[in-house]
């Protein structure tokens, strides 16, 4: 297994505390991956003045949705510590976890690849 990362808890509300880790020491040694990220100007500017429909959506934090595959899952474990019967249990990520600096970039790469085959109207999506 890789090298075990700190887990932290983080005050959600009041009464509960959701779980935290922090990734600093995997971005660091991670290769920076870059996505090309299109002018919205332009993008807006292809849409026929004839469109009377058109949306955009939101899905910066949606990487999270993203598998991470088997041989890349030893690089996220972490300590767990089940309170109620005080054993510690190592765990990994199987999604790509927030606070890993390519995770947005890697999404953006997948929703890109799922969406190239859509057409509407003969044109692309």
């Amino acid at each position: 297994m890789g090298p075990r990362l700190p887990r932290l808890m983080m005050a959600a509300r009041r009464e509960w505390y959701r779980p935290f880790q922090d990734l600093w020491a995997i971005s660091k040694a991670a290769v920076t991956l870059h996505l090309v990220i299109l002018n919205p100007y332009t993008l807006l500017s292809q849409v026929p003045p004839t469109a009377t429909w058109f949306t955009c959506l939101d899905l910066k934090d949606n990487f999270s949705c993203i598998l991470v595959v088997p041989s890349s899952q030893p690089i996220f474990p972490f300590k767990w510590k089940n309170l109620h019967i005080v054993v510690k249990t190592q765990l990994t990520w199987t999604k790509l976890p927030q606070g890993f600096k390519n995770s947005p970039t890697l999404f953006g790469e997948a929703l890109a690849g799922d969406l190239k085959p859509l057409t509407k109207g003969g044109g692309e999506i």
